[in-house]
């Protein structure tokens, strides 16, 4: 789902972005907060209420998204040169193998079913994004391909990839 960036500015009024989900494909937002300094970010899902302000200057930070069920804005600092702002679910799953990893969902411990959820790459990314390293040791898997059973909903995470979990699954 879409989500609407506003940039706090002194020296402008109206900073704002529309960022679809991208999974690993990121977008540099400096030309929104660079050429007028902005100090934070609010962020909302379009139809939705604004979440508090999240500092753009201390480099660490989160806020949650009202009416995101479970969606968060995150501001990290990977590297002091850059920072990343995540958003997604507070819980995530990293793949930190050098093989693919089958995620399926499941219900409540007493149910067990599989969540009937549709799971899009958009939901996964590299790690090295949050700089995290590629795994050193290597293996050889028979497995080559993604799994057969195409009537469960399941995710095919990446190595060295992390997978936000959907807020509905939480």
């Amino acid at each position: 789902q879409d989500v609407m960036l506003s940039f706090n500015s002194r020296h402008k009024v109206g900073l704002r972005t529309t960022v679809p989900p991208t999974g690993s494909d990121w977008q540099s937002l400096d030309e929104w907060i660079l050429p007028y300094f902005a100090d934070s970010v609010v962020v909302r899902l379009l139809d939705g209420v604004p979440s508090s302000s999240l500092a753009l200057d201390r480099g660490v930070g989160a806020v949650e998204v009202p009416g995101g069920n479970g969606l968060f804005a995150e501001l990290l600092t990977p590297h002091p040169s850059h920072r990343l702002l995540v958003i997604g679910s507070a819980l995530r799953v990293h793949n930190q193998t050098d093989l693919p990893v089958v995620l399926r969902f499941h219900k409540a411990a007493q149910d067990m079913s599989v969540f009937e959820t549709q799971l899009e790459d958009q939901i996964q990314c590299d790690a090295a994004l949050f700089g995290h390293s590629p795994p050193s040791c290597t293996a050889r898997s028979m497995y080559s391909e993604r799994p057969q059973e195409d009537r469960v909903p399941f995710l095919l995470l990446k190595p060295n990839s992390l997978c936000s979990v959907p807020p509905e699954v939480c």
